[in-house]
């Protein structure tokens, strides 16, 4: 292909979602481009791939952290999804199409859950890159995106927190008495019901609770604090 000729990954969902991850993304890892009414994903990783398959595969993995970061950064967030992909001509028009299939992880957004606030365009491509160089981080945004917010992703997004940075280092991301409640309320079917980790506990639930919307809200800043520390430890 010559430097004008691109491979683009289709991708659908509510305008309002891919207008913020626009905002979000647009170095060369990752950026959302709008032609004729459809919204496309650009990557500096597609330029060496000779085959849409290979795109295709590529295109799906950046869409998946691209849809984690969307969790914990916007309000009510409803995944993205890759539709096909497309190649561009010198002039930047699709010219040809391949629809191979379509890749999604449909489950509810986030509704109600806190976010960071607005951030400016490019600030966050450096999660898409922890998330390539880092195993843990990876794990928690497939946690991210496997299913709906429950009490168990919460326990284990607090879990792969802890294997990383020890149980010492937890207090650096909130308070003992906050860790206990989730974890205690995560754990006990009388506090936390059908969706708990359990069925079956002894003695009686735990006095001090949280809600699973104050549980989801604690973890994702939890998580959030995280990914800024392994930043800095990688040097991003």
């Amino acid at each position: 292909m010559t430097p004008a000729e691109e491979w683009l990954a289709r991708i659908k969902g509510r305008e309002t979602y891919l207008s913020e991850l626009a905002t979000l993304f647009g170095g060369t890892q990752a950026r959302i481009i709008k032609k004729n009414d459809a919204h496309y994903l650009g990557s500096s990783e597609f330029a060496s791939m000779a085959n849409p398959t290979e795109v295709l595969r590529a295109a799906v993995e950046i869409v998946r952290r691209m849809n984690a970061v969307g969790m914990l950064r916007i309000a009510r967030f409803d995944p993205v999804e890759v539709v096909n992909v497309v190649r561009t001509d010198t002039h930047g028009d699709v010219r040809e199409h391949y629809v191979t299939m379509t890749s999604t992880i449909r489950f509810s957004g986030s509704a109600g859950v806190s976010t960071s606030g607005s951030h400016s365009r490019v600030e966050l491509d450096w999660m898409l890159t922890l998330a390539s160089c880092d195993p843990a981080v990876d794990d928690a945004f497939r946690c991210l995106t496997s299913n709906e917010p429950t009490w168990i992703q919460c326990y284990k997004l607090f879990e792969i927190v802890r294997d990383d940075v020890g149980s010492n280092n937890l207090k650096k991301y909130g308070s003992a008495s906050d860790f206990d409640k989730l974890t205690a309320t995560a754990n006990h079917p009388a506090a936390s019901g059908d969706e708990g980790r359990h069925a079956r506990m002894r003695g009686r639930g735990p006095s001090r609770t949280m809600s699973q919307r104050e549980a989801t809200n604690f973890i994702r800043d939890v998580v959030d604090a995280w990914l800024n520390d392994k930043r800095v430890e990688h040097g991003i």
